[in-house]
């Protein structure tokens, strides 16, 4: 990172995430959820809501109801750092049923023609508008087929249908295929060996409420400045005294700042934190990491989402 003035912080404001108590860490946390075939999304992230009396809870991405594995949930505060995490790739393992026996060696070259750009048509069930889109598909490895089940790992960009992919393919076989089975195995970087169950975190829940444990509830719920370090989303880090003021919606001037991550590019996403780590909001950038480092004066980004409590800090 660029220094660009030694500051101190005082440790009467703030908490540094790793020393939050567990309503504190809630109030910012992710979850990387394991997903049961079943349950929609939305009445998956509403039983977590209430079960931790939560008022806030969301997903990064949909899944089908059927469909098991990652699902990324977002508590309280934490929701509006939701478009930084929801647009990274998906992997899946998909189980599809072939409707005639063909040999491996077609099946198999049908499936690689489908790596790359491809267009899709959003199903008729979807959250979004039905209309022609393009989408990536970064590989496809077929793990094995037998007869006509086909089992096979997707690496796609975030937004893909994979049921619609499966369709696509039985089309090109001219025998047509569906989707038998579907189970979404990485989102970005949260990954299904990583992840927690329903049964997990309710288990750890009511343990903390019997006797005030907390150790399997911390091993489940992370700090989303963890998250956002493991992104590797360009940071700023500001002064205590410039910390309020953000958190009040003003722009983040750069003789608030005391050091900042290289590569930053005018318009870029970024994320400001405070001088313990702590996310204080999203922003998007008006100068480069050189103008930042090297201005006397002027806004350096423009607060887009504060994701701080107002007077967390006070006004300096």
């Amino acid at each position: 990172m660029i220094t660009k003035e030694d500051s101190v912080t005082n440790d009467k404001y703030g908490t540094r995430a790793e020393k939050r108590t567990i309503e504190q860490l809630m109030e910012y946390g992710v979850i990387n959820l394991n997903k049961p075939q079943g349950p929609t999304s939305h009445q998956t992230v509403a039983w977590i809501r209430d079960m931790l009396k939560l008022k806030k809870v969301s997903h990064t991405g949909t899944i089908d109801p059927m469909v098991s594995g990652v699902l990324v949930v977002m508590l309280n505060e934490s929701v509006k750092a939701t478009e930084l995490i929801g647009h990274e790739e998906k992997e899946y393992a998909a189980l599809m049923h072939v409707h005639q026996q063909l040999p491996k060696e077609v099946v198999e070259k049908s499936i690689k023609k489908f790596i790359g750009k491809i267009k899709q048509l959003p199903p008729l069930k979807s959250a979004v508008a039905r209309r022609e889109r393009i989408r990536e598909i970064m590989d496809i490895q077929v793990l094995e087929i037998n007869g006509k089940d086909v089992l096979f790992k997707v690496k796609c960009e975030a937004g893909t249908y994979i049921r619609r992919l499966v369709d696509d393919i039985g089309k090109d076989l001219k025998c047509g295929a569906h989707m038998a089975e579907l189970r979404r195995t990485r989102a970005g970087i949260f990954r299904e060996n990583y992840s927690f169950t329903m049964h997990e975190l309710k288990d750890a829940w009511e343990i903390y409420k019997e006797n005030g444990d907390d150790t399997r509830l911390r091993k489940i719920i992370k700090p989303l400045e963890d998250i956002l370090y493991a992104l590797k989303i360009k940071k700023v880090i500001v002064k205590d005294s410039a910390v309020n003021k953000i958190c009040n919606g003003a722009a983040v001037g750069v003789n608030g700042i005391a050091s900042l991550d290289e590569g930053i590019s005018k318009g870029d996403r970024i994320v400001i934190l405070s001088l313990k780590g702590e996310v204080v909001a999203i922003a998007t950038s008006l100068m480069s990491s050189n103008e930042m480092a090297k201005a006397d004066r002027g806004l350096a980004a423009k607060t887009d989402r504060v994701l701080m409590k107002l007077n967390t800090y006070p006004y300096m």
